[in-house]
């Protein structure tokens, strides 16, 4: 069972326009993303007001719903909260992640296919992806079909890969054996690619490094152990273009794989109480 968040309710934050977070959901190790609604009820004699926020966690996807409620002339004198806490979702099986990928995966790849040599929103890299997924649910909703699951910050589905350099161990087979596909979502933190490549005609040796503070691209294509990508806010621009990333020549950092799948795995919930 989940522990009520301290909410601070001394600072009056949540009194505020617009309400400060409290320090312990905004400096949370955890990471979060949140979602509000206010109401007010008057009166002749007073103003009753109430804020509901969702606040849900990214790492592990639970949630924490919050409401308070207050007078507006007394806020510290007044001041009453509750708290509702949602379970994790659940992993999901095999067969569930196969049925996600023929669902989405496919016109995931397209929608960022049909947009190299042009910029995405304002051109950062996650765009790319966000705007993928908002338009392959859009599509579903229009065809009575469940939408996809949209990002949440740096999450774009299920996680069915976690890759981190160094580590013991070959990487060779990774993502045959993880199952990753075209449509699947790459996310990059901290990481540094060294690929060498030696022209045994001429006998010279070409080296290329890639850095990546934080980074997120579309699978179009896995070949063996090469991710064949679709990106953008690289080195070559703010426009669509390719880019191959092996795992082998990952020297340090984390690589995860997202499989797009339904909302109903992390259902959204409404900031109403």
């Amino acid at each position: 069972m989940s522990r009520d968040i301290d909410l601070d309710l001394q600072s009056l934050w949540f009194a505020r326009s617009p309400p400060a977070l409290p320090s312990a959901i905004k400096d949370s190790t955890r990471g979060c993303t949140t979602t509000w609604s206010h109401a007010w009820q008057e009166d002749y004699s007073k103003t009753e007001k109430t804020l509901v926020a969702v606040v849900r966690w990214l790492d592990d996807l639970s949630a924490t719903k919050i409401q308070i409620i207050w007078i507006d002339s007394d806020p510290e004198g007044t001041v009453e909260a509750r708290q509702q806490h949602y379970p994790p979702p659940a992993p999901m099986g095999e067969e569930q992640l196969e049925h996600a990928r023929e669902c989405y995966g496919e016109r995931i790849a397209r929608y960022c296919e049909r947009r190299v040599g042009t910029q995405v929103g304002n051109g950062d890299c996650w765009v790319l992806a966000q705007r993928a997924l908002q338009h392959v649910a859009a599509d579903c909703s229009n065809r009575n079909e469940e939408p996809v699951m949209v990002s949440q910050r740096d999450i774009h589905g299920y996680c069915i890969l976690t890759h981190c350099a160094p580590s013991p161990g070959s990487s060779k087979g990774m993502l045959k054996l993880a199952g990753v596909a075209r449509g699947d979502i790459i996310q990059i933190k901290s990481a540094q690619f060294k690929h060498v490549d030696f022209d045994a005609s001429t006998g010279l040796r070409s080296e290329r490094n890639i850095r990546l503070a934080a980074h997120t691209a579309v699978i179009y294509e896995v070949d063996g152990d090469v991710l064949r990508v679709l990106e953008q806010n690289t080195q070559f621009g703010r426009r669509v273009g390719e880019e191959d990333y092996v795992l082998k020549d990952m020297l340090r950092g984390e690589l995860k794989i997202f499989r797009a799948v339904g909302e109903q795995w992390c259902p959204p919930i409404d900031p109403v109480w």
